[in-house]
């Protein structure tokens, strides 16, 4: 029997451990182009075009008091004055075998700040120009 413990899953940026996520679908990573296009002409013979886009999302939210906004908030503001730049991502799923890493991720913008009567997430968006993923399960 498999098993999966989100315990075991670790987002590092520029190095960093991020910590303190939200509840439910804490991180979302996804390629932003299919990997081929259809094009079938008006006879109907089709083909196939391969996309070598490899760019990507890694989107996750985390909770309002966690650490880590104010550690990627100080790495968002750098890279924007110029005195910090692309970071290479890792997230692995250690109860599994997915993997996902890129080498010039950079964070897109700081997350939205939002206030209530109850503490709130903050969504933070990283892109990836050449994003590698692979699936393997549990």
């Amino acid at each position: 029997m498999k098993s999966y413990d989100f315990k075991q899953v670790s987002l590092i940026y520029g190095g960093r451990q991020i910590t303190g996520f939200a509840e439910g679908t804490a991180i979302d990573v996804e390629r932003d182009t299919d990997a081929f296009s259809l094009t079938v002409g008006a006879d109907g013979e089709a083909m196939r075009s391969k996309s070598n886009n490899k760019s990507g999302t890694v989107t996750f939210r985390l909770l309002q008091a966690s650490e880590s906004n104010r550690i990627l908030s100080e790495l968002a503001l750098a890279d924007e004055n110029g005195t910090g730049g692309p970071l290479p991502l890792l997230i692995k799923d250690g109860s599994g075998s997915d993997l996902h890493a890129d080498d010039q991720a950079y964070i897109q913008k700081l997350a939205q700040a939002s206030y209530g009567n109850e503490a709130n997430e903050r969504e933070w968006i990283i892109r990836c120009p050449s994003l590698q993923m692979f699936l393997g399960g549990n």
